[in-house]
C-alpha cells in the first residue's frame, strides 16, 4: 500500500518546464492587467447601470407609490363593504326597519367624498341604499314590494331620512346587475369591470360583497360604486421629469387615467366612454404599448421618440378581479446626462494606474520567487517516496514554516499506512459477531410474543406499526409485511381506525399507561396501551388488547335485571308533580336500561287510528331539525314504526339501512336511524300506546322486548292511577280556582245580599278581607258614588235583584274603599242560578280603571313632548313656529344644533349613555334658555331652540354659552359636543321657513368645518381616558406597539404595514374603555360573568375605530386580535390563514407581554417561560411562522435580537 501510495503522488507531479519566477510573474502581470482592465470596465459599466438602477427604483417607488393609492381606495370601498356585513352578520343592522337602514346609509355616504354609491341587493330582488348627486345631495334608494320594482331615490331630511321623491328608475332588478351575479357566483369580494357612473358620467368601478347566514344562506350583496377621478390627479403628482409621463390601462387595453392634463375618457351622447390606451393622443403611451412583451422581461425596457431615449416601468395591480397594468416612461436625458461625462475621467485615471502596477508587480516576482524554487526542488523528493526530513534552513518565516510541515506530513504518512489495515479487519469481526446476536435476539421476541393470544402491537411517533404478535396479524387478515411501516387508517376502516388512535394519542400526549374499554362490531376490547422509547430518542405506542365480549355481556345482563326492578319501584312508589313528569322519567330510565340513543312514548287511539306524541328523550328534539314537526299522525301515513301497531306485536330493525317497501323514509334533519326497536302497550286487548327505541350499539333482540314490554305494562298502571286521583281532584278546585284567580275583582253575593266570597282583588280595591267581609251585607263593602258630588250611581247588583238580568256599571262611578282610597270603576253584575232556576245570589265582576284615565293624560303630554328628554316634539315646534311668527314678536332668531359625540357614545357605551347625553345636553339648553324660549328636540341627535325677540348678537352669544356649557359634560370617556348655526327673521316679509332652513344648513357648514377637529378631540379623549384608567394598559399598550414593530421590521413587511400593525398594537384594547376600572386590575382573576363583559372589548374597539376615518384600517386588526390559529378564539372564530396577517403578530406580542408583565403578580413568568408558553402554543393559538420569527427577533432569553 505503501508503494502505491508513493507512486500515485508520483504521477501528479507537476511539469518543470517552466521555471517558478516567470509562472509566478507572467500570470500575475496578466492578472494585473485583466483586473484593472475589468475593474475600469466595471466601473464605467456600473456607473451607467446604477444610474439606470437609480431610474428603475424611482420608476417602481412611484408604481408602488400608485399601487398603495390604488389599494388603499380598494380597501375602502371593500372595507366599507365588510364594515356593513359584519354589523349585519352580529345583528347591529336591521334592514326591515326604514328609519334605521336609511339613517345608516346615509350617514357613512357622507364620510367616503369619492363613494357615489353604497348598497344591498337582496335575493328577493329588494333593493336599498344611498348615493351622492352631482351637485352632493345625498339621496336614499328603496326597492321593494311597495315599489313594484322600480328604485326609487329621495331627498333626505337632516336625519338621514327619505322623505321626498327625488328619481325614479323603473324595472330595476338588481339580481340581474354583474356587481349582483359576480359575488353570488364567486361567494366572496369582487371588483367589476371599469364602467361609465349613470350620473357622474365617469370612470367608476363598484364593489361588491356576499353576506351569509349561519346556515350558508344568501342574505344579500353589498356594494359600493367608487369613482376614480382622483386617480388621474394622483399620477399627474408624481416626480417624472419634465419629459416623463404616469399612465394606468385594465386588462383590456383601456386607458383609465393618465398623468398628464385633460381626461382619460370622451364624453358622448349618454355617457362617458374609456379611450383605449392606444388610441390616445400621447405619443408615449402609444410607443410604450407598441413594445413587444419580451421587451419588458429585460431589466429597463425603453424606445425612442423624436431621437431622446426613453426608459419604461411597468407592474400590475391585481385586487379581487382587477388587472390593470401601471406604465412608467421617464426620459433619459432628465436621469442620465451628468454619467457619460464622468466615463471619460474614469478611462484616463485607469489607464495610468495599470502602467504603474506592471512595473511593481514585475519587480516583486523576482524577490519573492527565489526561496520558492528552493523549497518546490525539496517538494518533489517528498512526492517520490523518500520520507527523509528535509534540512531545516532555520528560516522562522513562511518558508520555514512549510519546511516543518513537509517534515511532519512524511511522518505522519509513515504511521498512517502502518496501522490502517489492521485497524479494518479487527472492525469487520465485531460487526459480524454483532449482527448474529441482534437475529437470536428477534427471533426469541418474536416466539415469546406469538405465543401470547392478546393482540399485541408496537407503532413509532406517526402510529405507523413497527412489530405486531401472531395474533394481531390474524385479526387484521393481513401479512407482516402490509402491516408493518403503515398506519391503522391505511389497513382498516376509517371509523374504526379513529377509534384506535384515538387512545394512541392519548397515550402519547398524557405520557402514561391508558387503560380502557372499546366495543367494535358487537365485540368488546380491553386495551392497555402505554408510551415506548424508540431507538431514535421519540415515544412511540406499545399496546396489549384483550377480547371481553363474553364476560362484558354476562355483567350487562346482571346489572339490567337490577336496573330493570329498581325502574319498576321507583315508577311506582316515587311522588311525582306530573303524568308527564312520570311518563319521561320512565322513558329515560327504559332508555337506559335499553342502551338506546333515542326513544319516544306515543299514545294511540284505536278508534281514530291516531298517534299521539307524548314523550321523547333529551337530545331528540335538539338534534332532529325537521321543520314543522307534527306531534300527531295517522296510521296511514306511518311506515315501518307503524308496522307495531298493523301487526300488533313488537317490531326490531337491526340494519335500518336496509331497503324495505314498508319505509316511507324521514324527512330532511330527521335524526339518522341504525337500529329501531318498538313494543306496543295492551290495556284490555287494546293498544293504547307504543314505545321506541333507536340507536343502541348493539342489536337488539327478544330479551330488549321482554323487559321493555314487561316494565311499560307497570309503567302504564301506575300512569292511570295517578290520572284518576288527578282528574277528581282538578274538577272540585277548577271553579273556585277561577274566581279567586281572575285578574278583575270577584265578589259573590247570596240571595241575602250578604257576602259570601270575595277574591284577592276584590279585597284590594274594597280594603275588606275575606274573613271580614262574610256574612256582611255588600253595601257597606262595596261603597258606591258618582265622581261629580251632587249626582247619584245606580247600584247595578240591587238591579239584578230586581229584574234577574245582567247589569252593566256607567262610566263615572267611583268605589270607595274601607280605607278611604277611591277607584274608577268599570264593573257588570249578572244573576247566580240554582238548579231550579231560582236566583240564587249575584256574582260581581269589576276592574281599576284609575290607572286608564291617568294614562289618557299621560298620552296627551307626550303628544307635545319628546319622552326622553321632557323637550318640546318637532310637531309642538312646528306648531309654535307658526303662533310666533308675528310683527310683534321681531325678531325672531332660529338656533339649530347638532350633537356630534352621540352616535359614538351609542356604539361605546349603548343607547342608554347616549340618551344620559341628550339629557344633559337638554339641561344645559334650559338653563341657558329664557322661560319664554321654545326648545325643542328636532330629531335623533338634533335641537332646534325658538327665540322670540332676540337679534342675531343675541342668538350668537346664546350659541356660545350653549357650547361651552355643553364641552363640560362628559359620558364615560366621551366629551359633549354639539354642532350650531343659527338665523334670524328680521323684516316681517320674510318667510320664517326660510330662516329655519338657512340655520340648518348653517349648522351642517359648521359641523362639517368642525369634524376633523372634533373626531381627534374625541379619539384622543378616548385614549387618554383609558390610560387614565389604567396605568398598566397605558405601558402595556406601549410594550406592544414596540414589540409590533420589531417583528414587523424582522419579517420585513412594507413600511406601511409596519406603521399599521405598530398603531394597530398600541390601540388593540381601546374597547376596555367600557370596562369598570376595578375589573381592569384583577388581571385573570375574573369570574364567568367578568370574562364575558371582558371578551366584548374587540367588538366594542372595532366600533370605536370604525367611527374615525384615520382608524378604518385599523379596526378589523383590532376586532380579531383574539382569534385564535386553530379556530377557537373570538368573535369570529376564524381560523389559519383567514386570520390577518398583521392580527397573527399582534396576538404573539400581547400575549408575550400580558405573561411577563401581568398585573396579577403571582403569573408573572419570566422571559424564557413566556418564550417557552407562545412555542407551546404554536399552531394552536399562536401562527407557528409567526411565533418562529419572535423568538427570532425577541431571543430565547428574552435579549432582543431584532
Amino acid at each position: 500500500m505503501r508503494k502505491r501510495l508513493f507512486a500515485l503522488a508520483k504521477t501528479a507531479k507537476s511539469p518543470r518546464d517552466t521555471s517558478m519566477r516567470k509562472r509566478f510573474t507572467i500570470p500575475s502581470v496578466l492578472q494585473l492587467l485583466i483586473t484593472i482592465g475589468l475593474i475600469g470596465f466595471f466601473l464605467i459599466q456600473a456607473g451607467m447601470n446604477s444610474s439606470q438602477l437609480i431610474l428603475k427604483e424611482l420608476q417602481q417607488q412611484m408604481m408602488r407609490q400608485v399601487n398603495d393609492q390604488l389599494s388603499g381606495h380598494m380597501h375602502t370601498a371593500m372595507h366599507l363593504n365588510q364594515m356593513h356585513a359584519d354589523l349585519m352578520q352580529c345583528g347591529l343592522l336591521d334592514l326591515e326597519s326604514t328609519v334605521q337602514r336609511e339613517r345608516y346609509f346615509s350617514s357613512h355616504i357622507k364620510s367616503y367624498p369619492d363613494v357615489a354609491m353604497t348598497f344591498i341587493g337582496q335575493p328577493d330582488g329588494s333593493f336599498y341604499g344611498a348615493r351622492r348627486t352631482m351637485d352632493g345631495e345625498i339621496q336614499v334608494v328603496r326597492n321593494d314590494s311597495t315599489t313594484q320594482g322600480a328604485s326609487r331615490y329621495y331627498r333626505i331630511t337632516s336625519s338621514g331620512e327619505g322623505v321626498a321623491l327625488a328619481d325614479e328608475f323603473p324595472n330595476f332588478d338588481p339580481r340581474t346587475r354583474p356587481w349582483y351575479t359576480q359575488a353570488v357566483e364567486t361567494g366572496k369580494p369582487v371588483f367589476s369591470s371599469v364602467y361609465s357612473h349613470f350620473v357622474f358620467r365617469e370612470p367608476t368601478i363598484s364593489a361588491s360583497h356576499p353576506v351569509y347566514d349561519q346556515n350558508g344562506r344568501l342574505i344579500g350583496v353589498f356594494g359600493v360604486d367608487y369613482l376614480l377621478s382622483w386617480l388621474g390627479e394622483t399620477l399627474g403628482s408624481l416626480p417624472i421629469g419634465d419629459s416623463g409621463q404616469v399612465f394606468v390601462t385594465d386588462n383590456m387595453g383601456m386607458l383609465i387615467a393618465t398623468s398628464f392634463d385633460g381626461p382619460a375618457y370622451r364624453m358622448s351622447e349618454g355617457g362617458s366612454q374609456l379611450i383605449p390606451a392606444k388610441d390616445s393622443d400621447s405619443t408615449l403611451i402609444q410607443a410604450a404599448l407598441d413594445l413587444r412583451e419580451e421587451e419588458y422581461e429585460k431589466s429597463l425596457p425603453g424606445f425612442t421618440v423624436a431621437g431622446e431615449k426613453y426608459f419604461v416601468g411597468r407592474s400590475t395591480f391585481q385586487e379581487r378581479g382587477v388587472n390593470w397594468n401601471i406604465y412608467v416612461v421617464s426620459a433619459e436625458n432628465d436621469f442620465l446626462g451628468g454619467v457619460k461625462q464622468s466615463v471619460v475621467h474614469t478611462v484616463i485615471i485607469l489607464a495610468v494606474s495599470l502602467l504603474i502596477s506592471v512595473f511593481l508587480m514585475s519587480w516583486i516576482g523576482r524577490r519573492v520567487t527565489r526561496p520558492l524554487v528552493t523549497l518546490s526542488k525539496a517538494a518533489d523528493e517528498l512526492a517520490g517516496g523518500n520520507l527523509t526530513p528535509i534540512p531545516d534552513s532555520g528560516r522562522r518565516d513562511e518558508i520555514g514554516a512549510l519546511t516543518r510541515a513537509f517534515n511532519d506530513m512524511g511522518l505522519r504518512l509513515t504511521n498512517m499506512v502502518t496501522h490502517l489495515e489492521d485497524e479494518v479487519a479487527t472492525r469487520t469481526q465485531e460487526l459480524k459477531e454483532r449482527n448474529e446476536e441482534l437475529g437470536q435476539l428477534n427471533e426469541l421476541r418474536e416466539t415469546f410474543f406469538d405465543a401470547d393470544t392478546s393482540y399485541v402491537f408496537l407503532k413509532d411517533e406517526n402510529l405507523k406499526y413497527v412489530f405486531v404478535n401472531k395474533a394481531m396479524k390474524e385479526f387484521m387478515q393481513l401479512p407482516y409485511d402490509a402491516i408493518i411501516g403503515h398506519d391503522d387508517f391505511a389497513l382498516v376502516e376509517r371509523e374504526f381506525a379513529e377509534i384506535c388512535t384515538g387512545s394512541d394519542r392519548d397515550a402519547l400526549e398524557q405520557c402514561r399507561l391508558i387503560i380502557s374499554t372499546t366495543a367494535w362490531n358487537n365485540r368488546f376490547f380491553r386495551t392497555t396501551k402505554f408510551p415506548v422509547r424508540m431507538p431514535n430518542g421519540v415515544f412511540g405506542v406499545g399496546a396489549y388488547i384483550s377480547d371481553i365480549t363474553e364476560e362484558y355481556k354476562n355483567q350487562q345482563i346482571r346489572e339490567r335485571m337490577l336496573k330493570g326492578n329498581e325502574l319498576l319501584l321507583d315508577v311506582l312508589g316515587r311522588s311525582f308533580g306530573s303524568t308527564q313528569e312520570q311518563l319521561d322519567y320512565a322513558l329515560h330510565g327504559l332508555l337506559e336500561l335499553s342502551q338506546s340513543q333515542y326513544g319516544y312514548i306515543y299514545f294511540y287511539d284505536e278508534k281514530k287510528e291516531e298517534f299521539t306524541l307524548n314523550s321523547w328523550t333529551q337530545g331528540v328534539m335538539a338534534e332532529c331539525a325537521v321543520q314543522g314537526e307534527p306531534k300527531i299522525y295517522q296510521l296511514a301515513h306511518t311506515g315501518i314504526w307503524g308496522e307495531v301497531v298493523r301487526q300488533r306485536k313488537p317490531i326490531i330493525v337491526n340494519d335500518f339501512n336496509t331497503p324495505n317497501p314498508l319505509k316511507k323514509g324521514y324527512p330532511e334533519g330527521h335524526v339518522a336511524l341504525k337500529r329501531f326497536m318498538s313494543v306496543p302497550v295492551f290495556i284490555d286487548d287494546q293498544i293504547v300506546a307504543v314505545v321506541g327505541f333507536g340507536n343502541k350499539q348493539t342489536d337488539y333482540n327478544d330479551t330488549d322486548v321482554y323487559e321493555m314490554t314487561m316494565l311499560m305494562s307497570g309503567v302504564w298502571n301506575a300512569v292511570q292511577r295517578r290520572e284518576s286521583l288527578e282528574t277528581l281532584a282538578y274538577e272540585r278546585g277548577k271553579y273556585f280556582q277561577t274566581l279567586l284567580s281572575i285578574g278583575d275583582g270577584v265578589i259573590v253575593i247570596d240571595r241575602n245580599r250578604n257576602i259570601e266570597m270575595l277574591n284577592e282583588v276584590a279585597c284590594d280595591l274594597t280594603g275588606w278581607r275575606p274573613e271580614e267581609a262574610a256574612g256582611v251585607d255588600y253595601k257597606k263593602v262595596f261603597v258606591l258614588s258618582y265622581e261629580q258630588e251632587g249626582f247619584t250611581v245606580d247600584d247595578p247588583i240591587e238591579k239584578v235583584f230586581l229584574t234577574g238580568e245582567t247589569q252593566e256599571l256607567g262610566n263615572h262611578a267611583i268605589l270607595t274603599s274601607k280605607n278611604g282610597m277611591q277607584f274608577h270603576l268599570e264593573d257588570s253584575a249578572a244573576p247566580i242560578m240554582d238548579n231550579k232556576g231560582t236566583l240564587a245570589g249575584v256574582v260581581l265582576v269589576f276592574r281599576d280603571v284609575t290607572e286608564k284615565k291617568e294614562q289618557r293624560k299621560k298620552i296627551e303630554y307626550i303628544s307635545f313632548h319628546d319622552s326622553l328628554t321632557g323637550l318640546y316634539n318637532r310637531r309642538f315646534f312646528e306648531d309654535e313656529l307658526r303662533r310666533i311668527d308675528t310683527e310683534r314678536n321681531l325678531p325672531i332668531s332660529i338656533l339649530m344644533g347638532d350633537v356630534n359625540s352621540l352616535k359614538l357614545t351609542n356604539d361605546i357605551f349603548g343607547h342608554a349613555f347616549g340618551d344620559m347625553l341628550l339629557e344633559r345636553i337638554a339641561e344645559v339648553m334650559r338653563s341657558v334658555c329664557r322661560a319664554d324660549d321654545i326648545i325643542a328636540r328636532w330629531g335623533g341627535d338634533e335641537f332646534v331652540l325658538l327665540l322670540p325677540k332676540t337679534s342675531p348678537e343675541e342668538a350668537e352669544r346664546i350659541a356660545e354659552r350653549i357650547k361651552q356649557e355643553v364641552s363640560t359634560q362628559q359620558i364615560r370617556a366621551v366629551k359633549g359636543s354639539i354642532s350650531l348655526g343659527h338665523d334670524a327673521k328680521i323684516d316681517p316679509s320674510d318667510d320664517i321657513t326660510q330662516v329655519l332652513s338657512s340655520a340648518e344648513a348653517k349648522m351642517y357648514t359648521i359641523k362639517a368645518l368642525e369634524r376633523d377637529e372634533t373626531l381627534s378631540q374625541e379619539l384622543d379623549t378616548l385614549i387618554s381616558t383609558l390610560f387614565e384608567k389604567s396605568e398598566y394598559e397605558k405601558e402595556h399598550a406601549a410594550r406592544v406597539s414596540s414589540l409590533c414593530q420589531r417583528l414587523g421590521r424582522a419579517l420585513r413587511l412594507p413600511e406601511s404595514d409596519i406603521q399599521m400593525v405598530t398603531e394597530s398594537g398600541r390601540l388593540h384594547d381601546i374597547g376596555k374603555i367600557v370596562l369598570d376600572p376595578a375589573l381592569l386590575k384583577k388581571g385573570y382573576q375574573l369570574n364567568p360573568e367578568e370574562w364575558h363583559e371582558m371578551n366584548q372589548h374587540p367588538i366594542i374597539g372595532y366600533r370605536i375605530l370604525n367611527s374615525f376615518h384615520d382608524t378604518l384600517k385599523l379596526a378589523e386588526v383590532v376586532l380579531s386580535h383574539h382569534e385564535n390559529w386553530d379556530g377557537s378564539g373570538y368573535p369570529k372564530g376564524l381560523k389559519e390563514e383567514s386570520i390577518p396577517l398583521l392580527v397573527r403578530i399582534i396576538s404573539v406580542a400581547e400575549s408575550y407581554d400580558r405573561m411577563v408583565h401581568t398585573p396579577d403578580g403571582p403569573r408573572i413568568k419570566s422571559s424564557a417561560e413566556a418564550i417557552q408558553e407562545l412555542q407551546r402554543c404554536a399552531g394552536a393559538q399562536f401562527d407557528p411562522d409567526i411565533v418562529a420569527a419572535f423568538v427570532n427577533c425577541v431571543g430565547a432569553d428574552g435579549n432582543p435580537n431584532c
